[in-house]
């Protein structure tokens, strides 16, 4: 989200690719420090015959919300770029907007509840039905 952000702060048809580098570092390292623990959660605590589901079911929804998401943001941007002379103004408010979504992404992350601890080979609803 902070990289996105920064982008659409400093991006001009004359940006030096130097100014837009620590947005994109930013942005790697976010992406990096964030896919490998969500697949780490999603496999946690599974017994092992599940994990080939868990694993194939999180990778597709991984890849429809980037779908859906270039998607939106792409609708968003031809919506607003009516001419080249708003070209610079699309895509200042497509970056914000994905700013935003990933923004609001991360705090809801903060609310949702905790993990529900399994022992292993347990069926995933197991400590649920105990509760």
């Amino acid at each position: 989200a902070v990289a996105l952000a920064r982008i659409a702060a400093v991006v001009s048809p004359t940006v030096p690719y130097t100014t837009l580098l620590p947005a994109f570092l930013l942005g790697g390292l976010g992406m990096g420090l964030t896919f490998s623990p969500l697949s780490a959660a999603v496999m946690h605590g599974l017994a092992e015959a599940r994990q080939g589901q868990a694993s194939s079911t999180y990778n597709t929804l991984r890849e429809l919300g980037g779908v859906f998401g270039i998607a939106i943001l792409g609708a968003i941007f031809q919506h607003i770029v009516t001419g080249p002379t708003l070209f610079l103004t699309g895509f200042q408010t497509t970056l914000t907007i994905g700013a935003i979504i990933l923004g609001g992404g991360t705090l809801l992350a903060f609310v949702l509840p905790g993990a529900v601890q399994v022992t292993e080979g347990a069926p995933a609803h197991a400590a649920e039905v105990a509760a």
